[in-house]
């Protein structure tokens, strides 16, 4: 039971996910007005302060792209407050702080709950050591595979105790000319669901190597809902990439899911 308290946190971390700055600037490819930089935090908290070396610890890095130039406030707020960061901590953070004084407000909220939620739970558990560590890890990067539009991409791994580390991959994508963050509506026509998802399955169905939804289905995909786009996708010049997290539609073990589907099978649903 004390188990499944402990690990109510770290499911609030990732749910969120699911549904001093280091200079390293960075030109993308279309984007000749925006350039990237990387904003660093890296830090360790001991959950019993007053046992610095025997105490379990949260280690916490951070490696966020951000944006500089035109539309650099805009893109900022949005990469903020997408889910990436989780849970949303800068939800009444004012927009006049800095990208690093923002991740740092994250980090002092993250640190302070991981002490509140298992400091007076390890003080009755201390023969457990392992159980209480944890580590929140992001490592970002942009790339560019079509015209006017930038892929960032976070990549996370989250851990408490001996749970096995959570690794998950998050993408929003944002237009280059007015540094909006591209949504499934604003690719597509209205009515595009049932035609986006017809495509979707024939798509898992050569990647399980099945013929139909029902042998998804028998494999556990899909399994208990509809068949859906995911948010997290990459647009590419030839391709969009969706990306289903490990667990997301299928079993564990079949790890993260990824299928491509050509533009031009999107062509009759895609906003001209």
């Amino acid at each position: 039971m004390k188990w499944k308290i402990c690990t109510s946190w770290l499911i609030w971390t990732i749910a969120w996910l699911i549904l001093g700055a280091c200079k390293s600037k960075r030109n993308i490819h279309d984007a000749t007005d925006i350039s990237f930089e990387n904003v660093i935090v890296d830090t360790t908290l001991a959950l019993l302060p007053e046992q610095q070396k025997q105490t379990p610890c949260c280690n916490i890095h951070i490696d966020m792209l951000m944006a500089k130039g035109r539309y650099a406030n805009k893109i900022n707020n949005k990469l903020m407050r997408c889910g990436i960061l989780s849970p949303d901590y800068l939800r009444e953070t004012s927009h006049r702080l800095t990208p690093a004084q923002k991740l740092r407000i994250f980090v002092d909220k993250y640190l302070k709950d991981y002490r509140s939620n298992f400091s007076t739970m390890y003080r009755h558990d201390m023969k457990h050591v392992n159980m209480y560590q944890a580590k929140y890890h992001i490592i970002t990067q942009v790339q560019s595979k079509a015209k006017y539009v930038l892929n960032y991409i976070a990549d996370i791994e989250v851990q408490l105790g001996s749970n096995e580390v959570t690794h998950l991959t998050l993408i929003r994508n944002f237009d280059s000319r007015n540094g909006n963050m591209y949504h499934l509506s604003d690719l597509f026509v209205p009515g595009y669901n049932n035609r986006l998802k017809d495509l979707i399955t024939n798509s898992l169905c050569k990647y399980i190597k099945v013929k139909d939804i029902n042998e998804l289905h028998q494999k556990m995909i899909f399994a208990n809902g509809d068949v859906y786009a995911p948010d997290n996708y990459i647009i590419g010049e030839k391709q969009i990439e969706f990306i289903y997290q490990t667990g997301e539609i299928a079993p564990q073990e079949m790890g993260q899911i990824r299928i491509k589907i050509d533009q031009d099978d999107l062509k009759s649903i895609t906003r001209k």
